[in-house]
């Protein structure tokens, strides 16, 4: 049996699928190609396909819909999206491609006979507030959190059986998957990355935004954990929506504190553009913690295995 993953070389991706490779054959699309470096790593951990393609062009008579069906794909993990949310305020028409990909997708399940949908939603769907469950009223704010609302509902609608995950604040990298200074996915631009190519370019880390935002950050490991989880349960075929997270919120204010031990940080002027979950807190969630001290160390040991 073969996972197909969709966007697997983005964030979220490359790590779930570094993950899922010792126990299931992996197939991956991408409209981006892979580091040669990459493959091998993949390729050394498990039976690994790469395409690279465009999913929003008519994959579903494409000659790569003719190859995926001698891989007896089971089971589609769907992450590729656009996924900034100042982007999508800034050009709100582009980010209907996120919908147009979903569908191609959603049609390509289908044609292969798969038996499992997994889609990677995102908490921006609820807009800001604590103590979100699965039944918070929805509150998108910004075209991106829309579109994932839109998918949500086209999935659910198309009668495959699904495992729809809202993920919170991932953050951290493996240390196996950078290629020398740099990761082997672009970065996206928020807090954490930006911390990352201030520490590797040796340059002042600007911070723009309210140091008393608070957000409900979970390690990347973490979510693929969780995913994986998930993922093996879906046999009971109940189709479900979950929140991912962690349910601890972290204040900005004290994830700055960590980074000064290793950067120099300055206060800018400007709005940070990554402010969609602005006190955005998971009650209702698949990943707990009862250390007490769990924020502040978290972050500190994610923080420093970015510095390694």
């Amino acid at each position: 049996m073969s996972i197909l993953v969709t966007g697997g070389l983005g964030y979220i991706g490359i790590h779930l699928v570094y993950d899922l490779l010792p126990n299931f054959k992996i197939v991956v699309l991408d409209i981006e190609n892979i580091n040669p470096k990459l493959k091998d790593i993949f390729r050394k951990r498990g039976e690994f396909h790469f395409f690279q393609v465009d999913i929003s062009n008519s994959l579903s008579s494409s000659s790569v819909c003719d190859e995926l069906k001698t891989l007896n794909v089971k089971t589609i993990v769907h992450l590729a999206a656009l996924k900034s949310v100042e982007e999508s305020k800034l050009n709100p028409d582009l980010y209907k491609v996120n919908l147009k990909m979903t569908e191609e997708i959603v049609s390509l399940s289908s044609l292969l006979g798969c038996e499992n949908f997994v889609f990677s939603s995102s908490a921006s769907v609820y807009g800001q507030g604590i103590n979100l469950t699965i039944g918070s009223p929805l509150n998108p704010n910004n075209p991106y959190a829309q579109s994932k609302i839109d998918c949500e509902n086209l999935i659910i609608n198309s009668g495959l059986n699904y495992l729809i995950l809202r993920y919170f604040n991932p953050i951290g990298i493996y240390s196996s998957l950078w290629n020398g200074d740099v990761p082997f996915f672009k970065l996206r631009g928020n807090l954490f990355d930006v911390f990352v190519s201030s520490l590797r370019n040796k340059s002042s880390l600007v911070v723009n935004d309210n140091e008393n935002s608070t957000r409900d950050y979970i390690y990347i490991g973490d979510l693929c954990r969780v995913t994986i989880k998930n993922l093996k349960d879906m046999d009971k075929k109940t189709s479900c929506i979950k929140n991912v997270g962690m349910g601890v919120g972290t204040r900005l204010v004290d994830i700055i504190d960590i980074f000064k031990n290793y950067v120099s940080v300055e206060q800018g002027k400007g709005e940070w553009k990554e402010n969609a979950l602005v006190s955005s807190l998971s009650k209702s969630i698949s990943c707990t913690t009862n250390d007490k001290d769990f924020p502040n160390k978290y972050i500190k040991e994610v923080v420093g295995d970015l510095t390694l």
